[in-house]
């Protein structure tokens, strides 16, 4: 009996230590999911989860990456950028800068802009500070998006700290740079044109940010992914060409919007900040364009609601702070939109319902560049619809007989759907934003 007994204790000690360790785990998650900030975080917890899933590993650093050697003393300056003038507002990274380094900033984007290569600095930097200056050059300027994110600086004298000179690297894009400047030129003015269509501000970053969300795939190893090019023209990117293609497009509409760089879930990560009516708010385009659908959880939210898992690095952490809540996205109020500003929209549970809401829209509108919305009945019909737009039978369903009632014998129509899931309903907001134009 007593030799069972000592074979069964020890067993039993490392079940009670397991058993221990399993509901000390659960009591930490129990606590910390209570206190995750905001409710529109919270609701997308469940699909940020898959998400993270695909990407965790996959990260891209907006880090420079220099190499130092030793300078060749008779390279010329190149172009100093002497008349070259910045806006304080659209460059927000420049006026963190030095004198000295403001100098060298001017240097480095002039000489980007020609793609020149090596030159002398208009003044010595520390290898730090020229770092922060190139920085500095990229997070400003999406639409220089042939130049890369490394360089190499050339130093005298064996020391290593002080650079002297410089050359610049750039990516495949620049071997063909009349041609590569023309393709995103063009795609970029499409999505500028359906935005100007809106008078808001907020309407128009709304419709960037879902277009963009539309056009574009995550992909690690896509062809030049820290530019905007890859994700305006290419359509594929990760999270640097994301969050570069929504600041070039909203500055292009006269709407502020910053490039933020720091850590997400322990990896490299790259959003914005963007202003409405004086207020800045963060906004992840790489995080709301999931795998299972568009989601709102990172639209126009606060730095207290990305710091559950954001943070900011270097000289993000002195751009300003997004705290703004009168532009933040909430599905009621989109849902009280549709329904002509009652709280409680009829719910769309059919294709049949679905097909007369559009027709009544359309008609209602007319021509133009607009969004309507809806509430559904769950995502199986979501679902139903997204098949169905890619067989285009809309064009039998609502289109043909809407274009006839506002007399378009001809008509061109271009159209974007998202869906936004609510986990304590299991309805669905769908927006579907239309451009229909004249044939």
């Amino acid at each position: 009996m007593q030799e069972e007994y000592d074979t069964i204790l020890p067993v039993m000690k490392k079940l009670y230590k397991l058993f221990s360790t399993i509901l000390v785990i659960t009591i930490l998650v129990g606590v910390g999911w209570y206190f995750f900030p905001t409710d529109q975080v919270r609701a997308g917890a469940q699909n940020l989860k898959q998400y993270v899933s695909r990407v965790k590993d996959n990260f891209n650093s907006d880090n420079v990456i220099s190499q130092g050697f030793k300078a060749d003393d008779d390279e010329g300056y190149g172009d100093k950028g002497e008349g070259l003038s910045f806006d304080s507002t659209s460059c927000p990274y420049r006026r963190l800068l030095s004198v000295k380094q403001q100098g060298v900033y001017n240097q480095i984007y002039a000489n980007a802009r020609d793609c020149a290569d090596t030159f002398r600095l208009v003044c010595e930097l520390t290898a730090d500070e020229l770092n922060e200056t190139y920085v500095a050059v990229i997070c400003d300027h999406p639409e220089i998006f042939w130049l890369d994110n490394r360089y190499q600086y050339g130093y005298a004298n064996d020391d290593k700290d002080t650079a002297v000179q410089i050359t610049l690297e750039y990516n495949d894009l620049a071997s063909n740079l009349g041609a590569s400047k023309a393709r995103f030129a063009a795609a970029a003015k499409k999505i500028i044109d359906g935005a100007s269509k809106y008078a808001d501000a907020a309407d128009k970053e709304k419709y960037v940010f879902q277009t963009l969300c539309a056009n574009v795939d995550y992909k690690d190893n896509a062809s030049c992914n820290q530019s905007a090019y890859s994700a305006i023209v290419n359509r594929s990117t990760v999270c640097a060409g994301y969050s570069r293609a929504m600041q070039y497009v909203l500055n292009e509409l006269g709407i502020p919007c910053y490039y933020i760089f720091g850590k997400a879930d322990g990896g490299y990560h790259a959003w914005n900040i963007v202003q409405l009516g004086g207020e800045w708010y963060g906004v992840d385009l790489t995080w709301s364009d999931q795998t299972s659908g568009l989601t709102y959880t990172y639209f126009n939210v606060t730095d207290a609601a990305l710091a559950a898992n954001h943070t900011r690095s270097d000289m993000s952490k002195k751009l300003p702070v997004a705290s703004g809540t009168k532009y933040a996205y909430s599905p009621a109020k989109e849902k009280g939109a549709a329904s002509g500003g009652s709280s409680a929209a009829k719910v769309v549970s059919s294709m049949d319902a679905y097909n007369s809401a559009c027709y009544a829209a359309i008609t209602a509108k007319g021509v133009g560049s607009y969004s309507f919305s809806m509430t559904l009945s769950g995502k199986e019909l979501y679902d139903q619809i997204l098949s169905s737009a890619d067989r285009r039978d809309f064009e039998a369903g609502f289109l043909d007989d809407a274009a006839a009632a506002l007399g378009l014998k001809k008509f061109g129509y271009e159209y974007t759907i998202d869906g936004d899931l609510d986990d304590n309903t299991g309805l669905v907001n769908l927006t579907q934003h239309i451009t229909l134009t004249k044939g």
